[in-house]
């Protein structure tokens, strides 16, 4: 099997370190190999996506030459964003949901997800200014309705104040009051869809108070995976919030020093890109709880091999036929009337032909069978429980790209939406195996972590067998589980056993103390 090496587990260490003289040449040495590896990305499933959302995305890869996953996922955020405010989908009576994706790319930075989100985000930057435009004379009449409001309520709360320092009845000035409040101005909803440097929480107020249907579409998952937003206090409830708005439940926020809000009838998008640095990093805090919650499973995963290094520069071309076809379907959509009712959106349900939906059952049947103790899928149980959903959405949004948001849902586009979720799957099966190694494994890491730290600090390059048994990681204590593992180091090349007088001796591959690897 074909297999790209990761830089964790393989100590990519500083390579300002000097090896100590004396060192055994590399060449004495076994093939040094990775105690971590995955195999190769499976190509992307392009030619699954509807004809019209196919071209486009080709046409962008083509020229920006970034992975053609990765150009994927900032169409189908993208067209998420423009469809969610129009549709539901009826996966089966009495399970409705949304159709907004949470996607996420894990790449290095400079692999152009920003360029290839502005391609796909065009109209809706634009339909965003537009509207912005076209709603300035009506939020001046509401801010003139406004300052009025305040200053009758001001001046009823002075008379108030007045009556009962005067010892008079204020019955009449306080239904006044009432009244009032009844009459408050209500702001216009202006639409604002993408969001990309944001909190949860101001994400959840400006869906309840500004426009219910929103996405983040960021190049830099800092402002959903990192920062303030996922510190230790409030982790938890950020994930759940997230989960809450995936799932097209209520939300409801308390505040303690301002207004507390519901967010109702709303709906999510997101689209991040992620460096595998930063991801890892989050797992290594908050990965158990994370996948315990429910969070990540909810992604479609993409870890597309990277492009850079072949991206040889080319000028750009002419005309955007397919990019253009798609801009003008998009804007079609983005034009559609969105029905807001007390600020939730009231949504049409898309449902399922006969015909897909037994293709629909069929691919939920596959992915359970998949997840007994023997399947292939039995390690991202959490992400493949979501997968039948993801087809679903994806399948909805197919269908009101090429018919709009009524009729039946279609066979074709309901075994398009299989195939790309079936990859995503695949995807984050390569990643958590990385990011959640098996107990064994992780072993092995922290051994391997520890005898190479170990040999820096002290200039050598081997520790004896009673130094690593006394302060090596706590796991390996006992000197069975010691020899175990070391074992699994030796196999893989990055440590050599030797016997001198009687003491187990540990040498570490000197290409891990600042050589080639």
């Amino acid at each position: 099997m074909n297999t790209v090496s990761l830089a964790r587990g393989q100590n990519a260490l500083d390579t300002r370190v000097v090896p100590v003289p004396g060192t055994p040449a590399s060449n004495e040495w076994p093939e040094l190999r990775p105690l971590q590896s995955i195999a190769k990305s499976d190509p992307y499933p392009h030619e699954a996506l509807p004809d019209q959302l196919r071209l486009a995305v080709m046409e962008v890869q083509q020229f920006t030459k970034a992975p053609v996953a990765l150009v994927a996922s900032s169409a189908l955020a993208s067209l998420s964003l423009v469809c969610q405010g129009l549709v539901d989908v009826r996966r089966a009576e009495g399970l409705i949901g949304p159709v907004g994706l949470f996607t996420l790319v894990i790449a290095e930075s400079g692999e152009r997800k920003s360029s290839s989100d502005g391609y796909f985000r065009k109209p809706i930057d634009q339909y965003e200014r537009d509207q912005h435009e076209a709603g300035k004379p009506v939020l001046r009449e509401y801010e003139k309705a406004q300052a009025a409001w305040d200053a009758r309520v001001t001046g009823i709360k002075d008379r108030i104040r007045k009556l009962s320092r005067e010892g008079k009845p204020t019955d009449a000035a306080e239904r006044e009051l009432s009244e009032c409040y009844e009459q408050k101005p209500v702001r216009p909803r202006v639409p604002r869809l993408a969001y990309s440097d944001v909190t949860p929480e101001a994400l959840a107020y400006g869906l309840a108070t500004e426009w219910p249907s929103g996405g983040i579409l960021s190049a830099e998952a800092g402002s959903v995976l990192g920062g303030h937003a996922m510190n230790a206090e409030s982790i938890m409830r950020n994930m759940a919030q997230f989960n809450t708005l995936w799932d097209g439940n209520p939300l409801r926020v308390d505040r303690r020093t301002s207004e507390s809000f519901v967010a109702n009838g709303v709906r999510l998008t997101i689209g991040l890109q992620v460096q595998p640095q930063t991801l890892l990093a989050f797992f290594e805090k908050h990965g158990a709880l994370a996948r315990g919650i429910g969070f990540l499973a909810r992604f479609l995963f993409s870890w597309p091999e990277s492009t850079q290094g072949t991206r040889f520069f080319s000028h750009a071309p002419h005309s955007w036929p397919a990019l253009n076809r798609m801009a003008v379907r998009l804007r079609q959509l983005l034009d559609t009337p969105v029905n807001i009712d007390n600020g939730a959106l009231t949504l049409h349900v898309l449902s399922f032909s006969d015909a897909a939906q037994d293709k629909w059952i069929a691919i939920h049947d596959a992915i359970e069978s998949e997840l007994a103790p023997a399947g292939e899928l039995i390690d991202v149980r959490d992400v493949a429980s979501k997968a039948a959903d993801n087809v679903a959405r994806l399948a909805a949004l197919f269908h009101v790209l090429r018919s709009g948001p009524s009729g039946l849902i279609q066979p074709e586009d309901v075994v398009r939406a299989g195939k790309i979720v079936t990859w995503h799957l695949q995807e984050a099966k390569r990643f958590f195996r990385i990011a959640m190694p098996k107990p064994a494994t992780r072993l092995a890491i922290e051994l391997d972590e520890f005898l190479v730290r170990r040999c820096r600090e002290s200039g050598k390059v081997s520790i004896s067998g009673t130094h690593a048994l006394q302060y090596g990681p706590g796991a390996l204590r006992q000197r069975a589980a010691l020899d175990e593992v070391l074992a699994q180091l030796s196999s893989h090349g990055r440590v050599r056993l030797r016997n001198v007088n009687k003491t187990l001796q540990i040498d570490v591959h000197p290409d891990l103390l600042g050589g080639n690897q």
